[in-house]
C-alpha cells in the first residue's frame, strides 16, 4: 500500500480507535467509582450505541451537502472538542461531573455515526480496485491489533495514572487522528455531492436504504449482516464473563484469555485475506457461506464445552471465520455499489447493525436471566447456521465483480 492518502486514513483511524477504547475504559472506571452502580455503568455503552445509531440515520443529509473529507475531518474535530470538554468537566467537578457524561458521550458517538460510513467508502477511492481486498484486510488487521492492545493497555493506564489522565491522553489521540485526516488527498473524487436540486432530506436518507433493498447483492449481504449482528452478541464482555464463571468455572482472568484468543483469530483472518487476495476474491461467496456455517457449529460447541483449552481454541477459530466473512461482506458492498452512493449505503448498514446489536444485547440479557447463559450460544448457533444456508441458496448474487479498469488508480 504505497498510497500516501491511504496511509493517512488507516493511521488516523488507528489513533481514533485507540482513543475510543481508552476513553471508554476511563469512563467506565469513573462511573463505577462515583456512582457505585453497575446499571449506571452499563448505561454508558448503551448510550453510545443509541447515539451512533442516530448519527448513522442522519449521515445521508451531510453526505449530500459536504465533501467526504470535510465530514471526516470535522466530525473527528468535534469529537475531540467534546471529549476535551468531558475531561475538563470531570476534572473541575469530579462528583457532579457524572451528569455531564451522558450528553457529551452521546455527541461523540453521534459523530461516529458520520465518520464510520465515510471511512469505509474512501477505501475504493484511495486504492486501485484490484487492491481493495488487500486494503480491507490490512485495515481490518490494524483495527483488531489496536483493539487487542488498547483494552489491556487502557485498563493498566487507568489503574496506574487514573481515569482523568487517560481521558486527556485520549484527547491527544483524537487530535492526532484529526490531523491525519486533513492530510488525505482526494483530488479525483467528487468532493462535494451537492445534489440538492429536487432532493428533500427524506429523499437523501432513503437513498442508501433503497440501494440496500433494491440491489439483489446488497439485499443478500444486508440480510446476512442483520442476523450476524444478532448472533455476535454472545461475544460481548458481559456474556463471556458469565460464561467463564458459570460454564468454565474459571477465574475472571479467563475472560481476558478468551477475548485475546478471539482477537488473535480476527487478526489471522485479516492476514489470510491479505496474503491470499486473489484466491479470496474468486471464492468470496463460499468464504461467507463457510464463515456463517462453521461459525454456527463452533458457537454451539463453545456454549457446551467445559474445558478451558478447548474454549480458547474455538474462540480463536470463530475469530478467523468472522473476520474473513466480514472482509468479504465489506468488499462486496464496495464492489456492487455505485461510488456516489457508497457513504449512504454504509451509513444505512451501520445504522442497521448498531440498532440491531443494541436491541439484541438487551434481549439476550433477559433471555440469559430467564433460561441461563448456554441458551444464548444455542440461539446464536441456530441463527448463524440458518444464515449460512440462506447464503448458499442465494450465492449467485454474492460474487466479486472484476473491474475492467480501476478508476481509483489515479488518486494520489
Amino acid at each position: 500500500m504505497k498510497n500516501h492518502s491511504f496511509h493517512f486514513l488507516w493511521i488516523g483511524q488507528a489513533f481514533a480507535n485507540a482513543a475510543d477504547v481508552f476513553y471508554i475504559v476511563a469512563l467506565l472506571s469513573y462511573m463505577y467509582s462515583v456512582s457505585g452502580s453497575i446499571a449506571m455503568t452499563a448505561a454508558v455503552p448503551f448510550a453510545v450505541t443509541l447515539s451512533r445509531f442516530a448519527g448513522g440515520m442522519t449521515a445521508p443529509f451531510m453526505i449530500d451537502r459536504f465533501s467526504y473529507k470535510s465530514i471526516l475531518v470535522y466530525s473527528q474535530l468535534i469529537k475531540t472538542m467534546f471529549l476535551l470538554m468531558l475531561a475538563v468537566c470531570l476534572t473541575l467537578f469530579p462528583g457532579e461531573g457524572i451528569f455531564t457524561v451522558f450528553p457529551l458521550i452521546s455527541v461523540i458517538a453521534f459523530f461516529d455515526g458520520w465518520a464510520v460510513p465515510i471511512r469505509n467508502s474512501l477505501v475504493p477511492h484511495l486504492v486501485p480496485e484490484d487492491r481493495i481486498v488487500r486494503a480491507n484486510g490490512f485495515m481490518a488487521v490494524i483495527d483488531q491489533l489496536v483493539q487487542l492492545g488498547s483494552w489491556p493497555l487502557g485498563s493498566i493506564a487507568v489503574s496506574l495514572a487514573g481515569g482523568k489522565e487517560v481521558l486527556y491522553f485520549s484527547v491527544l489521540l483524537f487530535a492526532a487522528s484529526t490531523i491525519m485526516m486533513t492530510r488525505i488527498q482526494m483530488r479525483h473524487i467528487n468532493e462535494v455531492s451537492n445534489e440538492k436540486e429536487g432532493k428533500t432530506k427524506w429523499n437523501s436518507m432513503q437513498e442508501g436504504w433503497k440501494a440496500l433493498w433494491k440491489t439483489p447483492s446488497l439485499r443478500v449481504i444486508s440480510v446476512v449482516d442483520f442476523f450476524d449482528s444478532i448472533a455476535q452478541v454472545v461475544w460481548i464482555a458481559a456474556v463471556l464473563l458469565v460464561y467463564v464463571e458459570e460454564v468454565l468455572n474459571k477465574s475472571e482472568a479467563w475472560w481476558g484469555y478468551l477475548n485475546s484468543a478471539y482477537f488473535a483469530g480476527l487478526i489471522l483472518g485479516g492476514l489470510l485475506c491479505v496474503r491470499f487476495e486473489t484466491i479470496f476474491k474468486k471464492s468470496i461467496r463460499y468464504a461467507i457461506i463457510a464463515g456463517s456455517t462453521a461459525g454456527g457449529i463452533l458457537t454451539l460447541l463453545f456454549g457446551f464445552t467445559t474445558e478451558g483449552t478447548a474454549a480458547l481454541l474455538i474462540s480463536f477459530l470463530v475469530g478467523i471465520g468472522s473476520e474473513i466473512k466480514l472482509i468479504g461482506q465489506i468488499t462486496l458492498i464496495q464492489n456492487h455499489t455505485e461510488r456516489k452512493l457508497l457513504p449512504k449505503v454504509f451509513a444505512a448498514r451501520d445504522a442497521i447493525l448498531t440498532g440491531v446489536f443494541g436491541i439484541s444485547s438487551l434481549l439476550y440479557g433477559m433471555i440469559a436471566e430467564a433460561y441461563g447463559i448456554t441458551i444464548l450460544f444455542v440461539l446464536s448457533s441456530v441463527i448463524l447456521i440458518g444464515t449460512g444456508i440462506y447464503s448458499f441458496t442465494v450465492r449467485k448474487y454474492v460474487r466479486f465483480i472484476e473491474p475492467y479498469k480501476s478508476i481509483s488508480s489515479s488518486v494520489e
